[in-house]
């Protein structure tokens, strides 16, 4: 099973993919060919090549001569099958697979270019740090805040300017759980509610009031949806965040990767400054 797929494989990644002649001279080849298939050599090092990629390191020893034997002949088998369909292929198929060639080719430099070239600022102390102190709730840091609602339903017909009269006894220092019990306006006690802010279905416009109150501290009254409401925030409970000590690794790891993505913008940056690049016209 390994072995067919590894053909399977080999059939998908035996594209030539250099632009430039050869870098494998003749004298070398020639020492080191080990099967010729039609007019194409296959050498040592294809064959070592194409068995560290599929296998790992090692992979002669592990594979020992029967496997090597077993990778050559897929090889060959990939060989044959290759030259076959390009001699099928119309001159537009070849030059769509040489755009495709292409295309991989400057993929697999590029990877190489980043990997020899570009070496992005380590990720500090100081740099995680701030990254900690700007997300505390990313890493624990929670505040409940309990509040107090009260609203009065105006219906058709009642004044609004009578409603807000009522509801401004609710003020920062009053207790509303009692004061609602006892105010009526045109015949209708004002409705009491308490909660905190992360509970769900809380309507975000209220959330975002909420958010906004100090401790004790209580809302102007707005309409919404035909009643008028107040909130007051009543407590703030505040968990705190795990320690800095605790998640400094974890913050340096989940920043290395935007470390290297600055790095190799500016070196992009530099090799467009320095490269002649002329835009056409896209139809």
């Amino acid at each position: 099973m390994r072995y067919l797929i590894f053909i399977a494989l080999g059939l998908l990644s035996g594209c030539d993919l250099s632009d430039k002649p050869s870098q494998i001279n003749s004298s070398t080849e020639l020492k080191e060919q080990l099967v010729k298939v039609n007019n194409e050599i296959i050498t040592t090092s294809e064959l070592d090549v194409v068995m560290e990629q599929t296998f790992g390191s090692y992979a002669s020893l592990q594979l020992g001569e029967l496997g090597q034997k077993k990778v050559l002949e897929s090889i060959i088998i990939k060989k044959l099958m290759a030259q076959s369909q390009l001699a099928l292929m119309s001159t537009d198929e070849i030059y769509e697979l040489e755009l495709a060639m292409r295309i991989h080719r400057d993929e697999l430099l590029s990877k190489r270019y980043i990997q020899k070239n570009i070496s992005p600022e380590p990720v500090s102390d100081e740099m995680a740090l701030s990254y900690y102190e700007k997300n505390l709730a990313d890493f624990g840091q929670k505040t409940t805040r309990k509040y107090h609602l009260v609203r009065l339903n105006i219906s058709k017909g009642q004044s609004p300017d009578a409603a807000q009269t009522v509801l401004e006894q609710f003020s920062d220092t009053a207790d509303w759980q009692s004061l609602s019990i006892n105010t009526v306006f045109d015949g209708q006690t004002v409705q009491f509610f308490t909660g905190h802010q992360a509970e769900k279905g809380l309507d975000p416009f209220y959330q975002n009031i909420i958010a906004k109150l100090a401790v004790n501290e209580a809302s102007d009254s707005f309409s919404l949806k035909g009643s008028l409401i107040k909130l007051k925030v009543v407590s703030e409970q505040v968990n705190n965040a795990l320690p800095f000590s605790q998640v400094r690794t974890k913050i340096k790891k989940s920043l290395a990767p935007l470390q290297l993505k600055k790095a190799i913008q500016e070196d992009a940056a530099l090799l467009k400054k320095q490269a002649k690049i002329t835009h056409y016209a896209m139809d």
